[in-house]
């Protein structure tokens, strides 16, 4: 359900790795190490979420509606991860160049105001940024802000830390799909700092408007009428993700079962669809780039009494192929990721 986060990752390093590329290294890229620390394992172990809805109730009978259940105050926490590696082959080289990201956020969620259409106004916080890249043994982006700042060492540091504390608004539909991002210009400029244009494409290369949409929106691909298990729907999404144009997912989503997940009663829900592009292809300092396939697969858990997505893993792979001073070159990405609920807070009495 959160393809669209992941795929922006994507997108945005895979710039860094074809300018690289283009330059013609004189040595093979050396393969990541198996046992390379993701940011899963660099993060501090955070308590599991205590069971709101009792792990051995009786799974309803019938179809039920899975949507998200906002209340006034209510406040979500949630931890997101992303693994990337991908593989270039560069005519001249002998082995293909090899690049491989972490990156997580921890963000919270409260709901702020109901809106008189339904839906409402919610306030993310930016609580934790980690990334790294690597273009084999080159170093391309390293930043952890749970780290002193004395440690800092990558251009981008002030940026990031700018950003942790930083909070934004956006208005959901009834459904619970945001449909705005409040004063996102302004947003990027505070944020952006003296970094200019520069900094504000940096990090607007990881938060977008559609990406921050789709991290306050959580479970955007819930169905919109009641359902049991066995039953299954599609969801269709188009995004913004430069340089490859618009990005179209298009997923299938079957309610397997209802099962046991972290101490709660959930909706097992698995999913499976295509990644296409559309519009024009695009380019990076001459080169161009487009996708020519893409598969996203998952699985989430989801807590219908309480309106809470619980968990949800994804994978993802992206087949790309640059043309650059005469040259074909073809990058293959494969990525997983996942969100889970850390945390959820009852507004206080």
């Amino acid at each position: 359900m959160k393809s669209f986060y992941f795929l922006r990752l994507s997108t945005s390093t895979v710039a860094a790795a074809l300018l690289l590329s283009a330059c013609g290294k004189s040595e093979p890229a050396a393969t990541p190490a198996a046992n390379a620390t993701t940011a899963a394992a660099k993060s501090p172990a955070t308590a599991p979420v205590a069971p709101a809805t009792p792990a051995a109730a009786k799974p309803p009978a019938g179809a039920q509606e899975l949507g998200i259940k906002w209340v006034a105050g209510k406040k979500l926490r949630f931890r997101m991860e992303q693994t990337q590696d991908s593989e270039t082959s560069v005519p001249g080289l002998t082995e293909p160049m090899m690049q491989t990201t972490t990156s997580a956020v921890e963000y919270s969620l409260t709901a702020v105001m109901a809106q008189p259409d339904g839906g409402w106004e919610l306030e993310m916080e930016f609580l934790r940024q980690e990334i790294d890249s690597k273009m084999g043994k080159t170093g391309l982006l390293s930043f952890d802000s749970a780290k002193p700042a004395a440690e800092d060492k990558d251009p981008n540091a002030a940026l990031f830390r700018r950003l942790v504390g930083s909070r934004i608004k956006c208005l959901t539909d009834a459904h619970g799909k945001v449909r705005e991002v409040e004063k996102f210009d302004e947003f990027l400029q505070t944020i952006a700092g003296t970094g200019g244009p520069t900094g504000a494409a940096t990090l607007q290369s990881l938060y977008s408007q559609d990406s921050l949409k789709e991290l306050c929106s959580v479970a955007d691909s819930l169905p919109d009428h009641a359902v049991k298990p066995g039953d299954s729907w599609n969801s269709r999404r188009t995004m913004d993700a430069p340089p490859l144009g618009k990005l179209n997912v298009d997923q299938t989503f079957t309610f397997s079962a209802w099962e046991t997940h972290n101490g709660r009663l959930c909706a097992a829900l698995d999913y499976a669809g295509s990644i296409t592009s559309s519009g024009e292809v695009g380019a990076v300092k001459g080169m161009t780039i487009k996708l020519e396939s893409g598969t996203t697969a998952g699985k989430a858990w989801f807590d219908a009494a309480r309106g809470e997505m619980v968990e949800n893993q994804d994978q993802h792979t992206l087949g790309l192929k640059m043309s650059a001073a005469g040259q074909d070159l073809a990058t293959k990405i494969k990525g997983h990721g996942s969100l889970k609920l850390l945390d959820a807070a009852a507004p206080a009495k």
